[in-house]
Order: C-alpha cells, then structure tokens, then sequence
C-alpha cells in the first residue's frame, strides 16, 4: 500500500472514532503503528495525521481527568509507558510495573526486603516516555507547526495536570460522587467547578481531519498534471511552507 494510502486509511479510522469515550491509550498505540510505518518525517500529511493523533490523545485525557480518572489520565501525561531498571553493580535489567512502587518488585527483593537507602542503588531508564509528552516534542521539533500551536498543546497538558489537582483537592473520588456533588452545588458552585474543568472540544481534531483529505485532493491533481508534489524539509522558512495552526 502506498504510503499516502495508509496515512488516508488510517484518518478515515479516526473518523469513525467514538470520541472521547470509545478512545484509550492502547487504541492509540495501536493506531500510531501504522502511521510510523507509512510517514517518513518528510510528507505534510503525516505531520497533519500525528497532529490529529495528538489532539485525539488530548481529547482522550481532558476526558479522563474531567471525570475523575486519575490514574487513566496521568498514564498518558506523565508516567511512562516502559521504564527500564537494575540495581547495581551487577543486577540483572529488569521492566518495571508502571503502577507501583519500585521498592516493591520482585527483582529486587528476591534476596529480602529492600532497604529504603539502597533505592540509590537502582538506575531506572525511560525506555517509552508517556503519548502527550512524546507527540508534543515530536510536532515541536519537526520545524512544521508555529510556536503558538506548540504553546497551545502545552497549555492543554497544563489544563490536565490542573483539573486533576483541583478534583483531588475538591475533593472527589469518583466520577459519580462528582455528579452527586453537583447535583446538591448551587449554581455559583457549579460554575466554579466547571471552570476548572478541561472540556475539550473536537475542533481541532475534526479541522485536521479535513486538512489531511484536501491535501490528499492536492496531491492527487498535481501528480495528474504531471507536477512534482511538494514535500516539507526541515530547516524550510515559513515562506516555502505555511507553519501549520488550527
């Protein structure tokens, strides 16, 4: 399949997406695979395609912290996907559990309880790092987007970390004791608590969606005309190619 094919494929799977609720991390995995296999670093459509995959992990995220899952949440802001480990001097390399303690497992208690001191002992490697902190510092640094998109990403990431801290604070344990508490809230309360929720909206999502296919059109027509297509390099000024923003 050509490239150009997979990347459209995989859009149009976007657009049949339950979004936010049919959305979690590993569907996102699993619908990058194929993007990474089909772009090259090179195409516009695949720096437009990782774009939307992106505001789709946002989406995905927003939608967790507002409802109070935390841990769902923090899994695609912050915490790894694979940390690799090994005590010194000589411990075998060991992954480690995303959720739990280091302390706690077992390569490194097999001979007995592990000391609290000697976790200095332990080395740890981000192996994988979580989806938002990748996808932002990939777009950041492909030379493609402006600053101010990049910044907007950023400030989403923030709004997450935000939201959960507030939930926890407020505090609410539930997505269901959420609701129960805003059903007994005024008015003034209720508007409180939604304005330190994230409620992301799709826009950017859908307006991406709608770039790949006409620049899809685009490309079709110029190689119908027998024009070569125009392909983003890095270190191309604004004026050789629109810095993309939604």
């Amino acid at each position: 399949m050509h490239p150009n094919s997979a990347i459209l494929s995989l859009n149009r799977a976007m657009d049949c997406l339950a979004v936010p609720h049919g959305v979690n991390e590993g569907l996102i995995e699993r619908l990058l695979e194929p993007l990474e296999r089909a772009g090259n670093g090179t195409s516009n459509l695949y720096w437009l395609s990782l774009a939307r995959l992106t505001e789709l992990t946002l989406l995905c995220a927003g939608h967790y912290a507002d409802n109070c899952e935390c841990c769902a949440a923090g899994d695609l802001l912050l915490n790894p996907r694979r940390i690799e480990a090994r005590r010194r001097p000589d411990g075998k390399p060991f992954i480690k559990k995303r959720h739990g303690r280091l302390r706690d497992e077992k390569a490194l208690t097999q001979a007995g309880p592990l000391p609290k001191a000697a976790l200095h002992q332990v080395t740890c490697l981000v192996a994988t790092p979580a989806l938002l902190p990748m996808l932002h510092d990939r777009l950041a640094d492909s030379g493609f987007f402006g600053a101010g998109y990049i910044e907007e990403i950023a400030a989403r990431m923030v709004r997450i970390a935000d939201t959960l801290r507030f939930l926890a604070a407020y505090p609410v344990d539930s997505n269901e004791d959420l609701y129960r508490r805003l059903q007994w809230a005024d008015a003034g309360e209720r508007d409180f608590v939604q304005r330190h929720l994230c409620c992301f909206t799709r826009d950017h999502f859908d307006r991406f969606g709608r770039r790949v296919e006409a620049q899809a059109v685009h490309h079709r027509q110029r190689a119908r005309a027998g024009q070569r297509v125009g392909r983003f390099r890095p270190g191309m000024t604004p004026n050789a190619i629109a810095m993309e923003t939604p």
